[in-house]
């Protein structure tokens, strides 16, 4: 039986099922969106409790570098998650009023200070001041968004 031009039982080579009234009888399929959980995605758990869900593991890209990364210009805000630093460098973030939610973890691997700064009037802290990461140390950041340019420090490692 055919809804809105999908099916409405998966068992074939899906990776992805969304839809009212999906069953799923395969196990390949193994993120789905469904009526029982409205608003609610799931990956291998059939029954979430939160907006995503995901049982098993989890992988983002990680640009280890020796150069200044500026993650407000470009895809490269959009295309990384960690920044290995391999010298004294300079990070910049994004406007936060642009990317909301958004978190990067950011390691400084090499012997001098990686300087950290927001782009155009942002804050990081509510400084206006680069945020310095020592050697040996790193930070993960998440955007306030929602109309302010603030990046707020959620963990900080060494």
């Amino acid at each position: 039986m055919q809804r809105n031009n999908l099916l409405s039982k998966i068992d074939g080579d899906y990776s992805l099922a969304f839809g009212n009234g999906v069953t799923v009888d395969d196990d390949y399929v193994s993120a789905f969106y469904n009526s029982t959980n409205p608003g609610k995605v799931e990956i291998n758990n059939p029954d979430p409790h939160s907006s995503l869900q995901f049982d098993g593991s989890f992988a983002t890209t990680m640009l280890v570098t020796g150069s200044d990364v500026d993650l407000s210009s470009g895809t490269a805000g959009e295309e990384n998650f960690t920044i290995l630093a391999t010298a004294a460098i300079t990070v910049t973030l994004p406007d936060a009023t642009t990317c909301g939610g958004r978190i990067y973890a950011i390691r400084n691997k090499s012997t001098g200070i990686v300087k950290v700064n927001a782009a155009g009037p942002g804050n990081i802290e509510a400084s206006t001041s680069d945020y310095e990461i020592p050697a040996g140390e790193g930070i993960v950041v998440q955007a306030q968004g929602g109309g302010f340019n603030e990046w707020w420090i959620i963990a900080d490692f060494d």
